[in-house]
């Protein structure tokens, strides 16, 4: 994925507020609510009540999820 922090919000500004599910080099997947991206390129998610902080250069895939499916990190 393009790791320029400037791109990569203005790729995931339109998923703020959805869910997410989120493959990353270091977990194999989460699947959480968007929050926010901030200007370094770090994801603000809240998973099942969690606040997690995920920087770009861990994004590896990311779609939007259904809304009935469950918040997780795998």
């Amino acid at each position: 994925m393009d790791l320029n922090p400037r791109k990569f919000r203005d790729k995931l500004s339109p998923h703020i507020g959805k869910r997410l599910t989120i493959g990353t080099s270091d977990w194999h997947y989460l699947s959480g609510t968007l929050e926010s991206v901030d200007n370094a390129g770090q994801l603000h998610l809240s998973i099942a009540g969690e606040k997690v902080v995920l920087p770009c250069q861990k994004v590896v895939t990311f779609q939007e999820a259904p809304p009935q499916q469950a918040e997780y990190m795998k």
